[in-house]
């Protein structure tokens, strides 16, 4: 008889279907569990999109700067969003033309710089070298890092190369 009991006030009855009262307590604790693990999957598919757009620019820095320091001249920067292909910047921008990085954006920048430094019309000579940086505007889209205030970072790659012999560069 107290078994019975026992049975009957941990359940509700309602018309011919018993309940258990528990069951309001598992809901809670389900959707709080889902809200925490949703944040989370948030933050690593943000994480996932920040190394992969770290990941590009380091490779189009590069690319950059294996262009500059092989078949450019320090005339041949260009600008960005540019459209002559024989320039350090068109050809940074098009060694990654991906949908995560949007190169129209007006707070990209790209900058190619010389050491020792090279004033028009000379040439660098080679042992000088030529970086490239890219820095790049990333915009998250969890809702976590806006709570804290930063909605955006700027990422930064930069690539160095060493020029080896001038001869290849144009005149």
């Amino acid at each position: 008889m107290n078994q019975e009991k026992t049975v009957q006030r941990n359940k509700w009855r309602v018309g011919d279907i018993v309940v258990p009262q528990n069951l309001g307590q598992a809901l809670a604790e389900t959707a709080l569990v889902t809200v925490v693990l949703l944040l989370l999957l948030s933050m690593i598919i943000d994480f996932g999109r920040g190394m992969f757009t770290w990941l590009a620019m380091q490779n189009a820095a590069a690319e950059g700067a294996y262009y500059a320091a092989n078949f450019s001249h320090p005339s041949q920067v260009g600008t960005v969003g540019g459209s002559n292909p024989d320039t350090v910047i068109y050809r940074t921008q098009h060694e990654s033309p991906s949908v995560l990085l949007d190169w129209t954006d007006p707070d990209v920048d790209v900058s190619v710089s010389w050491n020792p430094p090279v004033t028009l019309p000379d040439r660098p000579v080679p042992g000088s070298r030529v970086m490239v940086v890219i820095t790049y505007p990333f915009d998250f889209i969890g809702p976590l890092p806006g709570i804290f205030g930063l909605n955006q970072i700027d990422i930064r790659a930069e690539a160095t190369q060493v020029i080896l012999n001038d001869s290849d560069l144009p005149q």
